[in-house]
């Protein structure tokens, strides 16, 4: 199932609400709280921490022009 970004990061937001706070998930993840914050703004992307304890992974594809038309 592929999600976009705002997918994930809504998980993550989702995430936050369940444990009730972005120091719970923080720790969590393995990551300051200041990081998890610019995340949850755009101001990061999400890093390899957080995908895991989402279960999420990246994958980043290559698309030759011509095949998108």
């Amino acid at each position: 199932m592929e999600l976009t970004q705002a997918e994930v990061i809504e998980r993550l937001k989702s995430r936050v609400a369940e444990r009730v706070s972005q120091q719970a998930v923080a720790v969590e993840a393995g990551v300051s709280p200041q990081h998890l914050n610019d995340v949850l703004h755009g101001k990061r992307d999400i890093g390899p921490a957080m995908l895991a304890l989402l279960g999420v992974q990246r994958d980043v594809r290559f698309v030759a022009a011509e095949a998108l038309s």
